[in-house]
């Protein structure tokens, strides 16, 4: 897309929206993809006769078929409907929004052709868009650019290699094989050094000179040789081949007895086994780490598994109260004498959208070379927030500021204040991606790409030749380094990928390039549906009327668009366990199971849980009134919402209360649930029943009797008495009971006018009552439904009786339709 345009008034037009609203457009397309297809087809050798007769058509067993697919598919459609609406702004749960129409455009015209980006020969262009969309995606994160498929290529002003990458299923393998990676080339240069002592053709290797040392390899430990930078890595087997004697004739009988000694062919076990055997036990080479926070996402432990290094060599680093990776903590527990494998930094974790500290992951590697001639492979994991940094780029590639981002992110509605955590720290932390070794992206979450559609990128390209693997079915790589001939799959730890996948993305950055004032206004966008979501919850808090004592506790301040969160009512709910309680069965009000009627969900949200031992130092639980635990044991589940709809803000545009109802929502659920919980505590607590007067003169208290012995609840810890008349009063003075429930108006039967004398008889009663105890009572009357009397009320009983233990108001307009509200007071009085 070219020219001038003002890509803020072009956002609506590339979602089918959540009423379809651009039902035409997309019908129009899938048409013209149809129309284009089928031409193709027909002018194919327009000689060739049609396989399928119109004949052939006219058969009962054609027609059957036709008619049986017709009908299963309508059965399918149907089933759908059932799924989540992961297209709706009302969806707030996980990392789920529409799809760009050009991503469903591109996916479905390229799934006629049933693409495979396995090799070039067989997908010529889509394989090219392929390589031509990770070079933009490197370019936004501050790669070099892919040029070509030759390892030797570099920029002629930088002098950097150009990157590497590919799409990939997802995250997860694309994780995997960020790792396999790291592995292959950090133990490379052990290989070296093995072959240089045990082949001959290979002993010049050890008067090779290694920069990084400023030493020989013969002079280098095989444990030194393990902290060699990736660069250095790349350095020293480009080195060999230089150096290696007869060039033409021996380097790929060099190449052969290197890799008799490489993980590749030895494995974990062999190759440190080889060391011990080539140094004659002089020399134990350690298993190395990797570093990774633990708000990390689960493919990091099946990754670490598949390499074969195995999880006790797993260091997972506590998190700071933003739930990223804890520098300080990172350096404490950093061991400098065991080889490093990799550090993960995360951008934009999966449970919080979280920003690890890139930067000082960056600095600690700088100084870490320098001063210790150490060094790791660095990964950032941007499977989420990988598309963050085109929030960062002009459409010329040039940076903004920090300061410049932070305007073009606040939003009238919070009066151009910055609730986030977007900063001059955010501003470097997500520059420095720049100078890791390889990155995940997937264009699947905030690239609003159909699944599957993940990438690897790699800083250099020269990195792929340690994972190379060629089929002998394959004729040899091409020599003319043009893209379209190469075979990726050589290079990928995936074989067979959708070039459709390819196409999706390729036509999304072509209409819709990864600069701020383009797909930086989607990422936009949804930081801000993130902010307004944040302000209503705010608002929530601030608003007693609408809250109705509960709370809402964010988990931490956010950085992108995701908020964590908890509701609770702090008078009550006082345990992990009983939080816990609550937010399970609110969760369950708030997703869709297997029999749920979709449209009667309102809104969608997601949980996420954790180990308290992971949290403890925030203030998460102080801020719920919850008791800390003794023991750094159990675990707490948060509510997790991702504003990753784009066009959640015009939403809120056109309902100011859009997220106010959600909250609405969340309260009236947990009023119900609250009873229930309410129980729990009162009966777990409860060394016996619990007495009970209820004083009542209304004609209705027997049928009112009735229906709370038939409440299960109620009637299994409760003993009620009721009291309609003096006599009955009289001989209840005689017993103590645990809970008073008073109607204020016992001696007003009209209850048309506010009589403080008869409002008084009343509190005598009670005084009588009680007998100067400290006890819990519960008042209801209808003078409390009015502001004006409820403020006489409340002055007049704290005339007759100063401060009371426990006690509740309930506005009450009729007895039997008011019970349910009496009864969640009593609960609440009962359950303090």
């Amino acid at each position: 897309m070219g020219g001038n345009i003002n890509y803020n008034k072009v956002i609506k037009s590339l979602f089918l929206g959540p009423k379809a609203e651009n039902q035409e457009l997309y019908e129009s397309l899938i048409i013209e993809i149809i129309k284009d297809s089928c031409f193709l087809r027909k002018n194919f050798h327009p000689a060739d006769l049609p396989v399928i007769s119109e004949t052939d058509k006219l058969s009962a067993d054609f027609q059957l078929t036709a008619a049986e697919l017709k009908q299963e598919l309508q059965n399918i459609l149907s089933e759908l409907k059932r799924g989540v609406p992961l297209y709706h702004p009302r969806y707030i749960g996980h990392m789920h929004g529409d799809l760009l129409i050009s991503a469903f455009a591109g996916y479905f015209g390229t799934i006629l052709y049933n693409s495979n980006n396995i090799v070039g020969e067989s997908s010529p262009a889509t394989t090219r868009m392929e390589f031509n969309y990770i070079s933009s995606l490197a370019q936004m994160v501050g790669y070099e650019p892919m040029k070509n498929a030759d390892n030797n290529y570099t920029n002629s002003k930088t002098k950097k290699h150009q990157s590497w990458g590919h799409l990939s299923a997802g995250g997860t393998t694309a994780n995997m094989e960020a790792l396999w990676v790291a592995r292959n080339m950090k133990y490379y240069p052990i290989a070296v050094k093995i072959a240089s002592y045990k082949e001959n053709d290979c002993a010049f290797i050890k008067d090779l000179h290694v920069n990084f040392f400023d030493k020989t390899i013969k002079d280098i430990s095989f444990s030194e040789l393990f902290n060699l930078s990736p660069s250095a890595i790349s350095d020293l087997k480009d080195l060999i081949y230089r150096k290696c004697p007869d060039f033409k004739q021996k380097v790929e009988e060099v190449k052969g007895l290197i890799s008799q000694y490489e993980i590749i062919n030895l494995g974990v076990h062999g190759i440190h086994q080889m060391v011990n055997v080539v140094t004659a036990g002089k020399e134990n080479l350690k298993l190395p780490k990797l570093y990774y926070a633990k708000s990390y996402h689960y493919s990091w432990d099946k990754a670490i598994d598949l390499i074969g290094i195995g999880h006790y060599q797993i260091v997972k680093v506590p998190i700071d109260i933003g739930f990223r990776l804890d520098f300080k903590k990172f350096r404490d527990v950093y061991d400098k004498d065991s080889p490093t494998l990799a550090v993960i930094g995360i951008l934009g974790s999966s449970k919080q959208g979280s920003i690890d500290p890139i930067d000082d992951l960056v600095q600690f590697r700088n100084d870490l070379e320098q001063y210790e001639k150490k060094s790791f492979h660095l990964h950032v994991d941007g499977a989420y927030g990988g598309y963050l940094p085109c929030l960062l780029r002009k459409n010329d590639n040039q940076l903004i500021t920090a300061n410049e981002l932070v305007d073009s992110l606040e939003i009238k509605e919070l009066d151009y204040y910055m609730p986030f955590e977007i900063n001059e720290k955010w501003y470097k932390k997500v520059t420095a991606v720049k100078y890791s070794d390889s990155i995940t992206i997937d264009p699947h979450k905030m690239g609003y790409i159909p699944y599957p559609a993940g990438s690897i990128i790699f800083s250099d390209t020269r990195c792929k030749d340690f994972i190379s693997y060629l089929p002998s079915y394959l004729n040899k790589p091409s020599e003319s380094k043009d893209i379209s001939e190469e075979f990726l799959g050589q290079w990928t730890l995936e074989g067979s990928r959708p070039g459709a996948a390819a196409t999706a993305c390729y036509l999304s950055e072509k209409v819709l390039p990864y600069h701020k004032d383009a797909h930086g206004i989607i990422v936009k966008n949804t930081i801000q549906a993130a902010m307004l979501f944040w302000k209503s919850l705010q608002d929530f808090n601030d608003n007693s009327e609408l809250n109705q004592g509960f709370k809402i506790v964010p988990a931490f301040t956010p950085e992108t668009n995701i908020v964590s969160y908890l509701i609770t009512y702090p008078k009550i709910i006082t345990t992990i366990k009983h939080l816990n309680l609550l937010t399970s069965w609110l969760y369950d009000r708030f997703s869709i199971k297997g029999d749920t009627v979709v449209p009667f969900i309102n809104y969608m949200v997601a949980k996420e849980d954790f180990e308290y031992k992971d949290i403890s130092h925030t203030n998460i639980l102080d801020e719920c009134n919850i008791e800390k635990p003794k023991e750094d044991k159990g675990r707490i589940i948060l509510f997790s919402s991702v504003l990753m709809n784009p066009l959640s803000v015009y939403v809120v545009e056109n309902d100011k209360d859009f997220y106010v109802k959600f909250w609405n929502e969340m309260v009236k659920h947990s009023q119900s649930i609250l009873s229930v919980i309410m129980l729990k505590i009162i009966t777990e607590g409860a060394k016996k029943r619990i007495k009970l007067l209820w004083v009542e003169d209304d004609e209705k208290i027997d049928e009112i009797n009735m229906k709370l012995q038939r409440d299960y609840h109620v009637s299994q810890f409760v003993n009620i008495d009721f009291v309609t008349n003096a006599q009955e009063i009289e001989k209840a003075i005689e017993e103590e009971y645990d809970v008073y429930i008073f109607d204020l108006n016992l001696k007003d039967k009209n209850h048309d006018n506010y009589d403080f004398e008869k409002i008084r008889e009343t509190i005598s009663l009670v005084n009588k009552l009680k007998k100067d105890k400290l006890c819990k009572i519960l008042f209801y009357s209808k003078f409390l439904l009015n502001e004006e009397t409820r403020e006489k009320v409340e002055l007049d009983l704290y005339k007759g009786f100063g401060t009371l233990q426990e006690y509740q108001k309930i506005p009450k307009d009729e007895l039997e339709k008011d019970l349910p509200k009496i009864i969640s007071s009593l609960y609440k009085i009962m359950a303090k």
